[in-house]
Formats: C-alpha cells, sequence, structure tokens
C-alpha cells in the first residue's frame, strides 16, 4: 500500500485517519452530514491483508446515523467526507479505531485498520417524524444550545424552486411569528434544530411550505413540494421554558400568546392561530383546587373557545363540536360556546343537536337575533332532510328494498 496515496483527514492531522479515493463519487450530491442515516457497503481487513469483516458478503448493507458514535471514530470522520458513489479506503490508526484492547477474536490489540468503503446513499437528518422537512449540515455549529420556540433569531437564508432562487436575506424573527416575514414553518422547525452559526441545506414538502396556497409573492404554486432552503444561524436568544416560569409569568405568556393567536385570525392562519390557543391552555392548566385557578381560568375559556372559532373555519366541525362542549363545562353560561356548538352541529348536519344549542343559547340570552335565525335555519334544513330521506325510503321501497 502505496502511502503517498492517502490524504490525512484526521481533524489534528495526525496521520489517524488516512483516506484514499478509488472511485470518484457524485460530487454534486454533497456530503453527508451529522445526522444522515448513511448506508454503505465495505470490507474491513488489517494490515497483514486478512479480511475480518464484509457486508458485500453478507450481501446487505450497513446503515447507521452519522454523529450517533455507533461505529468507531475513524468511520466517523472518513464517511462524512464521501459523495454519494464514491469508493475509498480509509487507514485508520488504533487511536481512531478499537484503541490497545482491540475486539477479540477478530481484531488483535492495537491493531491498524484497513476499510474498504462504498457510500451508496443516504437520508438526510430528520426534522419531522414523517419526513416531510429534512436537513443536511453545511457546516457545523459551534454552541450546544438551540433555539427554541419563541427564541429570537437572526438568520441569512436562500430559498429555491426547482433550480429557481426565489428568496435571498438576512432576517431577524422570532419564532412562531415567522409568517410575518415569509418565513415557512419548515424554516421555523430546522433552526429549532440547528446550533448557533450553523450552516444547513433544508428540503421542505409543501405540508410545512406553502401550503395548498402557494405564494404570489415568491411565484410558488399550489402544492409545491421539494421547496429547499441554504439557511445559516448568525445568534439567537432562547425563551424561557415553561418550567422555568413562575404562575405570573405563564399568565403574562398567555396574554402574550393570544395577541399573537389574534394577529393569526386576521390574516387567517387559523391553524397557527390554533397552535397559540393549545401553547396557552399549556401555560394555564391548574387544578381546580389551587389558588390560582380563577385567574387562569378566563384564558382557559377564551383559547378554547376561540380554538373552536378557527375550527370552524377550517371546516373541522368535529372538532369545532368538542371545544365549544369544553367550553360550556368550563362557563355554563357561555354564550360563544352554544352558538359556536350550534354552527358545529350545523357542519356535522346534526340539526337537532344544533338546535338544542340555540335554543340553550336563547336561555341566556332571549332577545339574540342570529340565534333565532339561526334556529330557523336549521329547521328548513332539517325539514330538507326528512323529505330527502323520506323520498330515498320511497324509491327503495318501490325497489323492493328492505
Amino acid at each position: 500500500m502505496d502511502s503517498a496515496l492517502f490524504e490525512d483527514i484526521s481533524p489534528s492531522k495526525d496521520g489517524g485517519v488516512l483516506k484514499t479515493i478509488t472511485r470518484h463519487g457524485n460530487n454534486d450530491s454533497g456530503m453527508p452530514s451529522s445526522g444522515c442515516k448513511v448506508h454503505v457497503h465495505y470490507v474491513g481487513r488489517l494490515e497483514n491483508g486478512e479480511n475480518f469483516d464484509s457486508s458485500r458478503d453478507r450481501g446487505k448493507l450497513f446503515s447507521f446515523s452519522l454523529g450517533d458514535n455507533t461505529v468507531i471514530k475513524g468511520w466517523e470522520i472518513g464517511v462524512a467526507t464521501m459523495h454519494k458513489n464514491e469508493i475509498c479506503e480509509l487507514k485508520i490508526a488504533p487511536e481512531y479505531g478499537y484503541g490497545e484492547k482491540g475486539f477479540p477474536p477478530k481484531i488483535p490489540e492495537k491493531a491498524t485498520l484497513i476499510f474498504e468503503i462504498e457510500l451508496v446513499s443516504w437520508d438526510e437528518e430528520e426534522v419531522t417524524s414523517d419526513k416531510g422537512v429534512t436537513k443536511r449540515i453545511l457546516k457545523e455549529g459551534d454552541s450546544l444550545n438551540k433555539p427554541n420556540l419563541d427564541a429570537s433569531v437572526k438568520v441569512h437564508l436562500r430559498g429555491s424552486y426547482k433550480g429557481r432562487l426565489f428568496d435571498e436575506r438576512d432576517v431577524e424573527f422570532v419564532i412562531g411569528d415567522g409568517y410575518e416575514v415569509d418565513i415557512i414553518d419548515g424554516i421555523e422547525l430546522a433552526l429549532c434544530k440547528m446550533k448557533r452559526h450553523e450552516k444547513a441545506r433544508v428540503f421542505i414538502n409543501a405540508k410545512y411550505a406553502f401550503k395548498e396556497k402557494g405564494s404570489e409573492k415568491f411565484d410558488i404554486p399550489p402544492n409545491a413540494d421539494a421547496i429547499e432552503y441554504e439557511v445559516c444561524l448568525f445568534n439567537f436568544e432562547k425563551a424561557k421554558e415553561l418550567y422555568e416560569m413562575d404562575y405570573d409569568q405563564k399568565l403574562e405568556k398567555a396574554q402574550v400568546l393570544k395577541e399573537r393567536a389574534l394577529k393569526c385570525i386576521k390574516v387567517e392562519e387559523y391553524a397557527k392561530a390554533n397552535e397559540q390557543y393549545t401553547r396557552i391552555l399549556k401555560f394555564v392548566t391548574i387544578n381546580k383546587e389551587d389558588s390560582d385557578y380563577k385567574r387562569g381560568l378566563p384564558f382557559k375559556i377564551a383559547a378554547t373557545s376561540n380554538a373552536a372559532f378557527c375550527y370552524l373555519k377550517l371546516g373541522d366541525f368535529h372538532n369545532a363540536c368538542i371545544k365549544s362542549e369544553k367550553v360550556l363545562k368550563l362557563d355554563s353560561k357561555n354564550v360563544k360556546g352554544y352558538f359556536r356548538l350550534g354552527e358545529a352541529n350545523i357542519g356535522l348536519r346534526e340539526y337537532e343537536k344544533a338546535i338544542k344549542a340555540f335554543e340553550d343559547l336563547l336561555k341566556i340570552e332571549p332577545d339574540n337575533t342570529a340565534a333565532k335565525k339561526q334556529i330557523n335555519y336549521c329547521r328548513q334544513l332539517l325539514k330538507k332532510q326528512v323529505e330527502k330521506e323520506k323520498k330515498l325510503y320511497g324509491i327503495q321501497r318501490k325497489n323492493g328494498s328492505t
């Protein structure tokens, strides 16, 4: 083995990991980074030429996640320098392999190892469990901390779609309020998994990008997948976590979230508003026996009621019904709770239940004209429903159906 053909790729240039490429890969593919799951074939041998392990002999790819420390250090270093379809040889000194003890009986003590490795493919680091957002680290960050929800961040980003650059800028925003400066959900989710000064390429599908609306500003069509962003996290300031707050601070936070949700509603971002209402409930949830229960109750009622409103706007009548019923458990005389319960049941075509909800409302507010109109409307719908069912039943009887 000609050592002149090998490049020292060990971080400290101590000769601990030497590499030579025997087949060049696809340089355009980039290289895998920490968090990526890589799939390789390999043959391992000792310096005397004796093979001690081979995925090729087993006929099965070997897979592992970079950065998880599940393989020897020499592999972590070497595979991270490879391109897709590349084949290389790594010469790994004991301190980057199995150390002084080796790995008996196959690997003797203080053994230098030679690995032929082919990088077949890799999966990007998963940001979301459904793989709707993945990322590849281009430059490692230099801190252990990462931003959290409500953190203030300063970033540089470059967005592209089908090779077309549509957005490039420096921007500062609060994670959770990104929509105010045209930051999509996928970017916010990815930032929560990035370190300070980290640079990453983020791959985002429509669900976490511009959704069914697309973007007129960026000329992105509806339901556009394969949105890519290159993101550099310059700096951030973390927000306090729930467990770090006393109850006064939690109520202050609930108020901030309430105002944020109302902003979302004004721009018809109902799903995002509901995220805020869900968070409010986490901040104010407390046992009835607690002395602070009454202080948090108005937030709890408002958040649940407004969540019902958002579900109505989203056409999710089932959840709108559930939220409305929860409001009435918290406050049996809540007019909005009854009204939204009635609207939800109209959406579910449960017209009799809807009528009852509006009638219960009138017991509290006898002069509520909107409720009276809805009752009349429900009765008309109920009449049509009954007539339709009679007609259908008549047809069935005529055809001899039972």
